[in-house]
């Protein structure tokens, strides 16, 4: 409902709005294509991660 008010539709024109969505689009981007890019080459064991826990959050 908010969404739909002119003075909402208005902020959409902003130029900090703009550019925070240009970024928040970007970084979208970014993030599915590693993902499917990278995410079928990397291969981590479970010992990988129980290692990795261990060392960084049971300090």
């Amino acid at each position: 409902m908010i969404l739909t008010n002119k003075a909402a539709q208005a902020l959409k024109k902003e130029p900090q709005i703009v550019e925070l969505l240009k970024r928040f689009e970007d970084d979208l981007i970014v993030t599915r294509f590693l993902k499917i890019n990278m995410g079928k080459r990397l291969k981590v064991s479970d010992d990988e991660i129980k290692e990795y826990y261990t060392q960084v959050f049971e300090k």
